[in-house]
């Protein structure tokens, strides 16, 4: 984790005016994802004092000064470009799904031509550092949330920055409230442009990114079910060797990824479940974000506790991932069950389709699959 380069504090006049230009009346959860010493969230718990502040900031002494400082809010270290910082940080972990309002003044520097990638709707990018945070930030708020960003004057006209302002314009609406000269901040040189960005429910309607898609262009993926249950593989090992395919259980799937370590032996006999690219998740257990996994390459088989969606392409597989995490609410409620919640084959291919992926489901393959080991397809 690398160390914030640009920590051009928020002088206390700007974060009022950045705070004061959004439209939330009671916000219940207030992120700044650069955190820095504070000024921003400062400045929205004295206009919203009974709201959670979430601080986040991936420099350590910041982080120290934020929890000795302010002990009410919730303070991590998170280099937040990362997924798998976003997904080991666990202020950020304890909010997702409910966090309605995000305030920031992202760090600005970069050498040369230096581009940073994220995931706007369906679409792939590459910008600048400030635009990735804004846009990163947009995929871990509410549907109904409002994002009030600092941007150097540059980026609203830059080439580089060009295809993500277009994309993040189909998914919101944008607004300029302000703009403040060079000297504004201490040391800094350039000047910069406070941005709001308003999502459905905020008094404006915008059009769901996937009705923008042409239909032939809706990501389709096939959803797998795994059907091997965990008893059976204790002793494959010992028959097998190691010739046979790869097992994941849902303990394997951990900060977006699969652990190579957590992997077991299938079976003898067991035929694969589905071959990479593919995001993982768990059939059964209480969803977490970070179990949510990707499959890069080759074929795997699934224990009885893991759904596969298997996608087309690495960049397929990335943006169904970030789609769901997007709409983390929705998948969550999604699990049924109060003891140990579950998933089943119709409730997610009915979400996939609520966000416009087109999903089917090899019910009868994966019958024949199991049935061909002597397993019970349930």
């Amino acid at each position: 984790m690398t160390r914030r380069l640009d920590p051009f504090f928020t002088p206390p006049e700007v974060a009022k005016a950045l705070v004061d230009s959004l439209s939330a009346n009671s916000p219940a959860v207030v992120l700044d994802p650069a955190a820095g010493d504070g000024a921003l969230l400062v400045a929205a718990e004295k206009r919203w004092p009974t709201a959670t502040f979430i601080a986040l900031d991936i420099d350590p002494s910041h982080v120290r000064l934020l929890r000795a400082t302010h002990p009410d809010w919730l303070v991590g270290r998170c280099d937040f470009l990362s997924p798998r910082s976003r997904a080991s940080c666990h202020a950020l972990r304890t909010v997702l799904g409910s966090i309605d309002l995000a305030i920031l003044n992202p760090p600005y520097s970069a050498r040369g031509a230096k581009t940073w990638p994220i995931v706007l709707g369906a679409e792939e990018l590459r910008c600048g550092r400030a635009m990735a945070f804004v846009g990163t930030v947009l995929g871990v708020l509410e549907e109904n949330a409002e994002v009030a960003a600092l941007v150097p004057s540059s980026s609203l006209t830059s080439r580089k920055d060009a295809a993500s302002w277009q994309a993040i314009q189909q998914l919101v609406s944008v607004e300029k409230t302000g703009d403040f000269p060079r000297g504004t901040f201490d040391r800094g040189t350039a000047s910069t442009a406070a941005v709001r960005f308003t999502r459905p429910g905020c008094g404006v309607r915008v059009a769901p990114t996937t009705s923008r898609r042409p239909k032939s262009q809706r990501l389709a993926v096939t959803v797998r079910r795994g059907h091997t249950p965990l008893h059976t593989v204790s002793k494959a090992r010992k028959r097998t060797g190691d010739r046979n395919h790869p097992l994941v259980h849902s303990t394997a799937l951990v900060a977006h990824r699969v652990l190579r370590a957590g992997l077991r032996p299938s079976p003898a006999g067991a035929l694969p479940t589905l071959r990479g690219p593919a995001v993982l998740l768990p059939r059964v257990g209480k969803p977490m974000p970070e179990k949510f996994a990707t499959w890069g390459r080759g074929s795997v088989v699934l224990s009885d506790c893991v759904f596969g969606i298997e996608c087309d392409s690495s960049a397929e597989m990335h943006r169904t991932l970030d789609l769901l995490l997007r709409n983390w609410r929705r998948v969550r409620n999604s699990y049924v069950g109060s003891c140990a919640p579950y998933l089943t084959v119709a409730a997610l291919i009915g979400l996939l389709e609520e966000l416009g992926v087109t999903a089917s489901w090899e019910g009868a393959q994966a019958w024949r699959r199991a049935a061909s080991i002597g397993i019970e397809a349930g």
